[in-house]
């Protein structure tokens, strides 16, 4: 005889917590590389700075969840998933009107830099 409780069901999720975070995430971060690294026109080094600024991003989040008390379950994994979405979202501008500005030879990387930056602002303030 097995006793059943509706709060059963609950904690049933902290048995594969950690491996479907594992598991969710990877994908998340396979499919920012993949795509950063098609829209970039297949620059692998954009791609991967974009790739650890979005990875710096979750352990920041992760160390914060792990000062303040909060437990690895179902609701922050579903918001650890959203804020690698929300990452991506601020630096995949940046990247892609630093690579839009391209190298024609005569522009330095800080010029390359502030055109970035107020492509990205036009972008932003549409």
């Amino acid at each position: 005889m097995f006793p059943y409780s509706l709060f059963y069901v609950f904690y049933e999720q902290y048995l594969t917590i950690w491996s479907d975070a594992g598991r969710a995430l990877g994908i998340c971060l396979a499919a920012v590389f993949a795509v950063v690294t098609l829209l970039t026109g297949v620059n692998l080094f954009s791609a991967a700075v974009t790739l650890a600024v979005v990875l710096l991003t979750l352990v920041n989040i992760a160390g914060a969840m792990y000062i303040l008390g909060i437990s690895l379950n179902a609701i922050s994994l579903v918001n650890l998933v959203m804020a690698v979405g929300i990452s991506i979202e601020f630096c995949s501008h940046l990247v892609a009107a630093f690579c839009d500005c391209g190298d024609d030879g005569g522009g330095a990387t800080d010029d390359r830099e502030n055109g970035g930056k107020s492509k990205r602002r036009a972008n932003l303030v549409r």
